[in-house]
């Protein structure tokens, strides 16, 4: 069944239903803009696609050192430890 309920979004992404509206589970919506003049603003920190795609590509991150597996199960180890110890 479907269901409308009144939201406005703000300049930071942030959704904010004008009546409260509680979910059992995660659910999909859809939103519709009602205002006429609304167009997406690209911002370049949310598209990352080209620059990560870059990246892996170059041949500074195809060169780079791995590391030893152990050396990385070594790592995780003490940062588990720490939160541990907080």
């Amino acid at each position: 069944m479907l269901h409308t309920v009144k939201a406005t979004l703000d300049s930071s992404g942030r959704l904010h239903l004008e009546e409260p509206a509680r979910v059992s589970r995660t659910c999909k919506v859809l939103v519709t803009f009602l205002d006429e003049d609304f167009s997406f603003q690209e911002k370049a920190e949310y598209n990352n696609c080209d620059k990560i795609l870059g990246l892996l590509q170059s041949p500074k991150f195809k060169s780079r050192s791995n590391g030893s597996s152990e050396q990385m199960e070594q790592t995780i180890k003490e940062n588990r430890n720490a939160w541990e110890k907080e």
